[in-house]
């Protein structure tokens, strides 16, 4: 039997922005997908999103990996959504359709004097592991930084 992999992931960014503005950058299409994107050709990638609590969030896009193609998808269910204050999902990511991890994340945003607070937290399983699991952590931890990252360059380019 292999053992599942737990983590944690807890990790926040100041954004120089009201909250109004960081919220549409996770709930309105147009804004997410500058930030929330798989990698890959431009014409490899798709984005769907349905923001309502039960709605679904899908991004998928193809990349080749030192010459091998791959695909990678990531699925996402809102559990919970208080406009303006939280977000609570629960996501799935697929490597060539084979289920590599779920989690469940949720993101608060606060208002400070300058600009606005994002708390992320995520809780996750492993369902594929490569030797001790040290790189699949690793890249829980880098890959959240570099998402909150390319939120706050987003934000940073449309004002």
């Amino acid at each position: 039997m292999t053992p599942l992999l737990h983590g944690t992931v807890s990790q926040h960014i100041v954004l120089a922005t009201d909250r109004d503005t960081v919220w549409r950058a996770f709930a309105d299409l147009d804004v997410r997908d500058r930030w929330f994107t798989m990698p890959g050709e431009r014409s490899t990638r798709s984005h769907e999103l349905d923001f309502r609590v039960g709605g679904l969030e899908i991004t998928r896009g193809t990349f080749s990996n030192m010459g091998e193609e791959e695909r990678l998808e990531h699925r996402s269910r809102f559990l919970d959504i208080v406009e303006g204050e939280r977000i609570s999902t629960v996501y799935e990511l697929r490597l060539n359709d084979v289920l590599q991890f779920v989690a469940l994340a949720s993101v608060e945003l606060t208002d400070v004097d300058t600009g606005t607070r994002v708390d992320y937290t995520e809780q996750h399983q492993f369902f594929v592991v490569r030797d001790d699991g040290s790189a699949e952590l690793g890249e829980r931890q880098g890959g959240t930084r570099f998402l909150l990252r390319r939120l706050s360059i987003a934000l940073a380019q449309a004002s």
